[in-house]
């Protein structure tokens, strides 16, 4: 099915859009927003191999914690066998 597109612009600004831009934009009328930090997290430290019970006690907390944004629909879990 394809998404319908708008006869004046792009996006529609009644959905929510992140955009990326390579340049500056002078004038913006819009929420303007800046990177205040980062960091480098070590994701081998974070693992569930192996560890199918200690998974499934935390999933559901973390589907409490998540349905907080709106476009949240769920965890789906790959190669689970």
């Amino acid at each position: 099915m394809m998404a319908k597109r708008a006869n004046c612009c792009w996006p529609s600004w009644t959905e929510r859009a992140l955009l990326v831009l390579r340049a500056p934009v002078k004038e913006v009328t819009l929420p303007r927003y800046r990177l205040s930090g980062e960091r480098t997290l070590d994701g081998s430290a974070t693992s569930f191999y192996g560890q199918r019970d200690a998974l499934r006690k935390l999933l559901p907390g973390l589907e409490r914690d998540f349905s907080a944004w709106p476009g949240f629909a769920g965890i789906a879990l790959h190669g689970w066998r």
